[in-house]
């Protein structure tokens, strides 16, 4: 199995390659999609994803400490 990695755009609900892909025509392939914001992406490894995977699902749980907490923590320990 050769592997490559590309990048591509998605128009019209079809994801269209960036760059030239050197394949034969009906060849087969398997893709794993990360979406990437305005352009550009970070690609990190499994154990990075599962770890931000896991700190968004604790944040939408509500299991966070807020801006003002944390401005409030810096204040109470080094002063204004």
């Amino acid at each position: 199995m050769t592997a490559m990695r590309v990048t591509a755009t998605v128009v019209g609900n079809t994801l269209v390659v960036d760059n030239s892909v050197e394949l034969p025509e009906g060849t087969r392939v398997e893709a794993e999609l990360h979406v990437v914001e305005g352009g550009e992406g970070v690609v990190v490894d499994d154990e990075t994803a599962a770890e931000l995977a896991l700190a968004l699902k604790e944040a939408d749980a509500g299991d966070f400490v807020s801006e003002e907490e944390v401005w409030a923590s810096i204040e109470a320990r080094y002063g204004k």
